[in-house]
């Protein structure tokens, strides 16, 4: 997608800032990324493609990219920061996150939560 804004723009809409390490989750492409923003772009690496298990069985097979899939410039509109894999495996990083984060980050964290829990071997 062409972007119509600079991306100074769109990280500052986005609440993205420079430096932002960690996990980006897509919710249309159910995408997970390990990224960092540097110089107002998305550079990250898929680490988990969206399918689970259930996704499978149930006869889902798309994928949109694979995983190890590596890009220097990820359109920001549709993804959002969950911050660190610490949110998910310690309390003060579960509570931090949901006290300081909107509702859609929160909403996202939850739908991204089976697939950090995939890809980290958590549960």
């Amino acid at each position: 997608m062409y972007d119509l804004y600079p991306d100074y723009i769109v990280c500052d809409f986005k609440g993205f800032k420079e430096g932002d390490l960690g996990l980006y989750y897509n919710k249309h492409l159910k995408l997970l990324l390990a990224g960092r923003i540097l110089n107002h772009k998305l550079i990250g690496r898929v680490i988990h493609d969206g399918l689970t298990k259930k996704d499978i069985d149930e006869g889902r097979y798309f994928r949109a990219f694979r995983i190890g899939y590596t890009y220097g410039d990820w359109d920001k509109y549709d993804f959002i920061y969950l911050g660190h894999v610490t949110n998910y495996t310690t309390l003060t990083g579960y509570l931090n996150f949901i006290n300081t984060r909107s509702n859609k980050e929160i909403e996202a964290y939850f739908k991204a939560k089976p697939l950090v829990n995939e890809v980290y071997k958590l549960s």
